[in-house]
């Protein structure tokens, strides 16, 4: 019984470890969407240059690279 258990605790553990990860923009503002409007409104309201390199930060999330 406990070699049963020692296995479902593996198994566990391996699925864990594959679950999908949250970049860190996503996990600080809880998802890149979020960010990406907050960056968007300060932006707007003239709080960061219009350069702000969002359309990059943009591919990075989406390539999985940040």
């Amino acid at each position: 019984m406990s070699s049963a258990q020692t296995l479902m605790a593996r198994v566990a553990r391996l699925e864990y470890a594959r679950r999908p990860r949250l970049s860190r923009i996503a996990s600080a503002y809880g998802s890149f969407e979020e960010f990406a409007e907050r960056v968007r409104q300060e932006m707007a309201a003239g709080a960061l240059d219009r350069d702000f390199p969002l359309p990059e930060l943009e591919r990075w999330e989406r390539e999985k690279l940040c």
